[in-house]
């Protein structure tokens, strides 16, 4: 593992000067950790002894099916899980995951949609939306549904985008049928509950007098259930839009306007403004990500009406690379996706936005975090927020054979990354500015490492510390370098370095 893992360290971002995020080296292998015959994270669940759930994809012939993974809170795989660590279910020819949940016993829940391999129409495909439940172990619980599996099959197109676990551990599935948003309410025994709606079923919008597609759906602390995603009467201009509705399906007609909240960014029809993530705030605030012409963050205020502090009376767009978003604990904003950093070389972006709206310039010096694993793909599929100053970050990456498996990094934002000032006067550097041998000196005897990187925080040697340590720096180019030292705790102290 070893042998293929130290390579990539080359191309890791790691602390910079005066920058205050890194990796947290503590977790998997110096910060990260990878699955091989997989594909992509998509969903990430955590137990409460900090154990991580993660569902994704498995390419195979013609299609992909579900995997899980579990790792423990530092990042190491847990091989009893599934079969050698990975659980594999076939629904059919593609299943496409979209929600994990975990109930109160451990039992895990994920639903979405799987193509059965037939359209019904040209470029139409025939979707089913399901639901799977697995015991802890990563084993299907053939007592829920039908061996472990609600599935609906009444409907040519349908998915379950959103899974609510009720007290009762009764399940509201929140998705489309046929172009049409409905709860679904199944029993604890993953039985449609044929007291709920219409044998089950609960139609949250319709195709004429209100069109809502539903993109996800998460329990407000009143016990309601915010369902949120794109809407409009018959996609002549889709809207940003969200629902407040009881675990009924009743809209709650004190929120927003009648239990609907819309705001128009665009008329032209061909935008589509949806948002694809909401979480709600210790004091009933909302915040909702998504994307417009551009991507947007908006904050409402409880009663579902914009948030004027926020921002521009509540929205803010934005060019920042977007595929999740998670709001830590003081309210600043972190919004996760993926750029191009160099031609077919891709790698991963967090941002944050301070609680005004504004760009966080305390986080990394820039508002900005990236992170680069390989030469090759690197994609973020989505983050969770493992303490108040931790983000994992799942998705996928390709440095092994150019295959794509799932790839999870924790990041550390405690900002207390660096040596104590007095301890800073205990390592040099000379001759600073350099021109082709530097002479490290270390008094410090808790100081493990010394790293050395470029401007951008790519690693390009790493070593042990000696009272006096040379290096010869002759290959390099002219320019401005990081040396990096880190001691047993984890903290570290950068010191710039200018090459001649």
């Amino acid at each position: 593992m070893r042998t293929i893992i130290t390579p990539i360290a080359f191309f890791c971002c790691l602390a910079a000067s005066a920058q205050n995020i890194t990796l947290n080296g503590q977790f998997g292998y110096e910060g990260f950790t990878y699955v091989e015959n997989t594909t992509s994270v998509r969903k990430i669940a955590l137990n409460p002894d900090g154990s991580i759930i993660s569902a994704g994809n498995k390419s195979v012939s013609g299609g992909s099916n579900i995997v899980l993974t579990k790792h423990d809170a530092g990042g190491i795989q847990d091989l009893t899980f599934g079969s050698n660590g990975i659980a594999f279910t076939a629904i059919s020819v593609a299943d496409e995951v979209r929600d994990i949940q975990l109930q109160a016993d451990g039992k895990i829940l994920v639903s979405g949609s799987t193509y059965t391999g037939s359209d019904s129409g040209p470029g139409v495909p025939i979707l089913h939306a399901f639901v799977v439940r697995y015991h802890p172990n990563g084993v299907i619980d053939s007592s829920f549904a039908t061996n472990g599996i609600f599935r609906v099959t009444d409907y040519n197109q349908s998915e379950f985008s959103s899974i609510i676990v009720q007290s009762d551990e009764s399940l509201r599935l929140i998705g489309y049928s046929d172009n049409i948003t409905y709860m679904t309410k199944l029993t604890s025994a993953g039985m449609l509950d044929s007291s709920f709606g219409t044998n089950g079923y609960r139609a949250l919008s319709d195709q004429s007098t209100f069109f809502f597609f539903n993109s996800g759906s998460i329990r407000l602390n009143d016990g309601s259930i915010l369902s949120y995603g794109l809407g409009d009467t018959g996609l002549s201009n889709p809207k940003f839009t969200c629902i407040k509705t009881d675990a009924s399906g009743d809209l709650i007609t004190s929120f927003g306007q009648n239990g609907i909240t819309t705001i128009d960014f665009s008329s032209d029809p061909n935008s589509l403004e949806t948002v694809s993530k909401a979480q709600e705030l210790p004091d009933g605030r909302i915040v909702l990500a998504g994307e417009t012409i551009s991507k947007a963050l908006i904050r409402l205020k409880a009663d579902g009406t914009l948030d004027s502090t926020f921002a521009t009376n509540g929205i803010l767009v934005h060019s920042l690379p977007y595929m999740d978003m998670v709001v830590q604990p003081n309210g600043k904003i972190l919004i996760g996706g993926s750029r191009e950093f160099a031609q077919f070389n891709w790698g991963i972006v967090i941002s944050r936005f301070n609680t005004d709206g504004t760009i966080d310039n305390s986080f990394n010096t820039t508002g900005s975090f990236e992170c680069d694993f390989s030469t090759g793909f690197e994609t973020m599929g989505c983050m969770i927020l493992t303490a108040p100053d931790r983000l994992l970050v799942g998705g996928k990456t390709d440095f092994i054979q150019n295959t794509s498996d799932f790839l999870l990094t924790e990041i550390d934002m405690s900002q207390s990354l660096n040596l104590q000032t007095n301890q800073s006067d205990k390592v040099t550097l000379y001759p600073n500015p350099v021109s082709d041998e530097l002479t490290i000196s270390v008094s410090d005897e808790s100081i493990t490492s010394i790293q050395l990187t470029d401007a951008s925080g790519r690693l390009i040697s790493s070593h042990v510390p000696e009272k006096h340590t040379s290096l010869s720096l002759a290959h390099l180019p002219a320019g401005l370098y990081q040396v990096i030292f880190v001691n047993d705790a984890q903290e570290r102290i950068s010191k710039k370095l200018i090459k001649q």
